[in-house]
């Protein structure tokens, strides 16, 4: 596959058959759109976080946040999977399951105040 040059960042994409496909494109590159390797980066972003102040983390543990959030948001669990690039769906599930608990609480007590609102209709509306 041939590299194309993004228009927008300048990056330039290509399959990288050397890496068995895992990488498809380069999501950082250097300004002249070259190849920027994760090392590199890391350090990149690591400056970037003890120069704002900020704590050291990861780049993964951004990504579990950025799943749980999802899934706390209510988005739904296939979204969330088609993100991260899982290949299923139980893959996903099994990661995150320990948001499950607090929206099972959701869930009941959006049904619970559903299951009033039917038990006692609004009492303002004049039937007769």
């Amino acid at each position: 596959m041939l590299p194309t040059r993004n228009p927008k960042s300048g990056c330039v994409w290509q399959c990288h058959r050397c890496l068995g496909c895992i990488l498809t494109c380069l999501v950082f590159c250097k300004e002249d759109g070259s190849y920027l390797g994760p090392d590199t980066f890391t350090k990149l972003f690591q400056r970037y976080l003890a120069q704002a102040g900020l704590p050291r983390v990861r780049l993964h543990d951004l990504r579990h946040t950025h799943a749980t959030l999802l899934l706390q948001r209510g988005i739904p669990a296939k979204l969330v999977k088609e993100r991260l690039g899982h290949s299923s769906i139980t893959m996903t599930l099994d990661l995150y399951s320990h948001v499950t608990p607090e929206m099972q609480k959701l869930a009941a007590a959006s049904l619970d105040g559903l299951l009033d609102k039917i038990k006692s209709p609004d009492k303002s509306r004049d039937d007769g």
